[in-house]
């Protein structure tokens, strides 16, 4: 009997151990089992802008997908369910309890959850970094377009125009410029403006 009650104890202490690890570790992590959500550690909840844990747990998973991901999130979990072996990582999209998009990277293992076999899911919310490089991609866009609506204007000047830059050497040059010069842009565009017979 003193055996049984210590290896109970141990057993306890250990589930206690890991359960007190997942709930304060700072990655997001939930458990899903059949598609519904039965554990969401504190990180999750606030990935997810969830107060309580009964804003998730009790829902089902694909209610926190970007509808873009749903398949893609279904063929993976079922494939996991069959091969045992974790899903690797991948760059989803979420959606907030708010309804904005979540962009994370999520990584899945099989496991078992209360005698069911279940899906644990880590998360590392990579928003911040996607939405910049977004910005990034929008704003080297309206440079190039405003650079080829610049030059389609002064392609159409009769006036010479010459771009310098810091040191005085050309950048770049318009037709009119051709005309005044007598010469060929590559003659003098790379060439200091001062060194350009005129």
């Amino acid at each position: 009997v003193t055996e049984q009650y210590q290896v109970r104890r141990a057993l306890a202490e250990s589930e206690e151990r890991f359960r007190t690890i997942i709930e304060w570790t700072p990655g997001p992590i939930a458990v899903h089992v059949r598609g519904i959500v039965v554990y969401a550690n504190a990180a999750a909840l606030k990935l997810f802008g969830a107060k309580t844990s009964d804003q998730l747990v009790g829902k089902p998973i694909l209610d926190r997908v970007h509808p873009d991901f749903r398949d893609v999130v279904i063929q993976r979990t079922t494939a996991l369910a069959q091969s045992g072996k974790e899903a690797p990582v991948m760059e989803e999209m979420f959606l907030h309890l708010d309804g904005s998009i979540l962009y994370v990277e999520v990584q899945g293992i099989r496991i078992m959850y209360n005698g069911e076999q279940a899906v644990q899911v880590a998360m590392h919310d990579t928003s911040a970094r996607v939405l910049a490089e977004k910005a990034l991609r929008q704003s080297e866009e309206a440079v190039r377009k405003l650079a080829i609506h610049t030059q389609t204007i002064l392609d159409n000047l009769t006036a010479g125009v010459i771009v310098l830059d810091s040191q005085g050497v050309v950048l770049s040059s318009n037709p009119g410029a051709t005309r005044i010069l007598r010469a060929p842009l590559a003659a003098f565009e790379g060439r200091a403006l001062a060194l350009i017979p005129g």
